[in-house]
């Protein structure tokens, strides 16, 4: 009985969707319904355009891939603005070569050696050109004569300018080792150097992390060969790009460390062993004159140079060793800054001798005629 009763239901149910379905022009329409409410808007598709700017007050450069070949380095790349909105009508870039040869890192500026090219601004690079793939995306081809396609190299990327602000530099690329002194020591003196007043802080680059790469950043230009000069002390157009290799900028224009400073402390920026055993090559020759009568050149003479550990010749020399002894033996105390009669700002530094386990205090004046190296002049220093 259940089973007659449910299969007349359906047939029912069929027979009522027929009737509807075979309608016809004799029966009238029902009233409309009332109108529903709106649905909510879609998401927009896959195919959805994206937003892209011409203007921007920061940009920022996403590296994609580079092709070195001869005489020519060619670069891929993304740049966004503060936003991160693709940005169309980029008009001007600028690429650095800095190549890794026999005697390190070399740029020079007549272009035999690595290179530099530019597009746009009021040096454009004859044959460089930048052209736009798709929305943020560039590619960028800047020929180069003394490139070749074996080239280990160092290069930095830089676009923008006028409507589009400026990138910080970028190094795209950077050969294993080319230096073994890291940020983080420049960066204990030199703290956030790109925000500062300080000569070429518009220079530091960072590596494709977006992190800062200070040294990497420097040697672009202080490569480790100089720039040549003529026997009247001219400079030239060939050897490396500056004057100041990286090397003099490390080993003589920071020898007024207050702490510490000295050539054989390597630590004191190398983050990794530095073994010095070519007494010809780069460093060396910054600080010594290979041809005086020096003892620096008498041991060049009378030494194997494959055997010569340049620490240890420093360490004998710059008394470095007796240095660090003292700081075990003695420590110094300074009183708070005052001014004195003529108003001029001075402190007071007391010495005292620890050898023993007990403070004792010491005459400055007494031991200073014996060359303790402390840099200490007198017990009062004004400033």
């Amino acid at each position: 009985m259940m089973k007659t009763i449910k299969m007349c239901k359906i047939a029912l149910l069929i027979a009522l969707s027929m009737g509807v379905i075979a309608c016809g022009s004799d029966g009238k329409d029902g009233a409309d319904g009332v109108d529903g409410q709106d649905g909510a808007a879609g998401l927009p598709g896959a195919d959805a355009t994206a937003p892209t700017v011409s203007v921007s007050t920061a940009t920022n450069i996403e590296f994609i891939n580079h092709i070195v070949a001869d005489g020519v380095v060619t670069v891929e790349f993304n740049v966004t603005d503060e936003s991160g909105y693709a940005i169309t009508g980029l008009t001007d870039a600028s690429v650095y070569l800095a190549a890794k040869t026999e005697n390190g890192m070399q740029r020079s500026r007549d272009g035999s050696v690595g290179g530099n090219a530019t597009v746009g601004g009021t040096s454009p690079t004859e044959g460089a050109s930048l052209t736009l793939l798709d929305n943020g995306n560039y590619q960028l081809v800047a020929p180069m004569a003394g490139v070749q396609a074996d080239t280990e190299a160092l290069i930095r990327l830089q676009v923008g300018g006028g409507d589009i602000a400026k990138s910080p530099y970028v190094l795209i690329a950077k050969p294993e080792m080319m230096h073994t002194s890291t940020t983080e020591t420049c960066y204990a003196c030199h703290v956030d150097y790109a925000e500062s007043d300080l000569k070429h802080a518009g220079y530091v680059a960072l590596n494709t992390d977006g992190e800062v790469d200070f040294v990497g950043g420097c040697m672009v230009c202080h490569n480790n060969v100089p720039r040549d000069v003529d026997a009247d002390g001219t400079s030239l157009s060939t050897g490396g790009y500056a004057k100041n290799t990286m090397q003099m900028l490390g080993h003589i224009n920071h020898q007024n460390f207050e702490k510490d400073f000295e050539p054989a402390n390597c630590y004191t920026c190398h983050a990794e062993p530095v073994m010095n055993t070519s007494l010809a090559g780069n460093g060396c020759a910054d600080c010594h004159n290979t041809s005086s009568s020096s003892s620096y050149a008498q041991v060049i003479s009378n030494s194997n140079s494959s055997e010569f550990d340049a620490r240890e010749f420093h360490l004998n020399k710059s008394g470095l060793e007796t240095l660090q002894a003292m700081r075990v033996s003695y420590t110094a105390e300074t009183t708070a800054p005052q001014k004195n009669d003529a108003g001029i700002w001075c402190t007071t530094m007391s010495l005292f001798d620890i050898s023993t386990g007990t403070k004792t205090q010491v005459n400055i004046g007494e031991l200073y005629p014996i060359n303790l190296k402390m840099r200490i002049v007198t017990s009062e220093n004004c400033h």
